[in-house]
């Protein structure tokens, strides 16, 4: 008996010499009366697993100067897109969704607590000053 390449079953053999494939194969229906199952294409969650990553990062730079405002709105767009198109992972795009308005929320937050006690244009001085000694003694070769 030889091995069938496609299915991995020996192939039948019967007493004219015919090689019968088809009754060894895995899509046969007629034998056992079910089709095979064949799963429906999964749909990708990139959508969703984006609006997360933007909302995460704009979180994370919401407090510094306006870095964060980018991410945040595309963190909100994305995770809409993603909840309009009804892809898997509903619960990233609105985990995205949240994170990016609560970034927006304490942006405006600090904005306002800035320009009430005006520290901001200390800390921006503050900031300014550290960032150019760094330049100055080479600290920033890790980034050439």
């Amino acid at each position: 008996m030889e091995d069938n390449f496609n299915t991995g079953m020996p192939e039948a053999t019967d007493s004219t010499g015919y090689t019968d494939t088809t009754s060894t194969s895995y899509s046969d229906t007629s034998a056992t009366g079910y089709s095979s199952y064949t799963p429906e294409p999964e749909q990708k969650q990139t959508l969703s697993i984006v609006s997360l990553v933007l909302g995460i990062v704009g979180l994370l730079f919401s407090c510094c100067c306006c870095a964060g405002i980018p991410f945040d709105i595309a963190a909100i767009v994305v995770g809409i897109l993603a909840k309009k198109k009804n892809v898997p992972g509903q619960g990233m795009a609105l985990a995205g969704i949240i994170l990016g308005a609560v970034g927006i929320v304490i942006y405006i937050i600090t904005v306002i607590i800035n320009l009430a006690t005006g520290s901001g244009e200390a800390f921006t001085n503050s900031f300014m000053e550290g960032f150019q000694e760094g330049l100055n003694s080479g600290a920033l070769f890790f980034f050439a």
